[in-house]
C-alpha cells in the first residue's frame, strides 16, 4: 500500500469481523472489514508508529468500509507524540456514526 506522502507499507492483508461498542448499549458489527498489519514499512514511519487508520476516500479507507453504518459522520483526537520518543501511554480517540460530538477548547471541526 503507498500513501500520498510516499510512504509505503508492505504486508499481510485481511478480511475480519470487526465489532465497536456503541453508546445505544448494544454492539454494532461489521463484516468483511479489509485491515493489515504492515512489516516493511518506509517514508515517514518510524519506530514509535503502531497503527495507520485510512480516513480518506480510498475504497480500502476505514470511513468507506464503515459509510452504510456511519453515514459518513465521524470524529477524532488525535494526541501529539514527539517522533524520537518511546515513552508515552496517551492514546488518540476515533469516534463514528450520527452521534460523534466534537467539543471543546481549540477544537477544529469541518464538515
Amino acid at each position: 500500500m503507498s500513501y500520498g506522502d510516499q510512504s509505503q507499507t508492505i504486508g499481510d492483508l485481511a478480511f475480519e469481523k470487526f465489532t465497536f461498542p456503541s453508546i445505544f448499549g448494544n454492539n454494532v458489527n461489521i463484516l468483511d472489514v479489509v485491515f493489515g498489519c504492515g512489516h516493511d514499512n518506509s517514508g515517514t514511519f518510524n519506530n514509535y508508529t503502531s497503527v495507520i487508520i485510512g480516513l480518506g476516500g480510498g475504497e480500502v479507507s476505514i470511513v468507506n468500509q464503515l459509510d452504510k453504518e456511519i453515514n459518513g459522520k465521524f470524529s477524532y483526537c488525535l494526541i501529539t507524540i514527539p517522533l524520537q520518543s518511546s515513552i508515552s501511554n496517551a492514546t488518540s480517540h476515533i469516534n463514528f456514526g450520527s452521534s460523534v460530538i466534537v467539543s471543546g477548547p481549540n477544537v477544529i471541526s469541518t464538515p
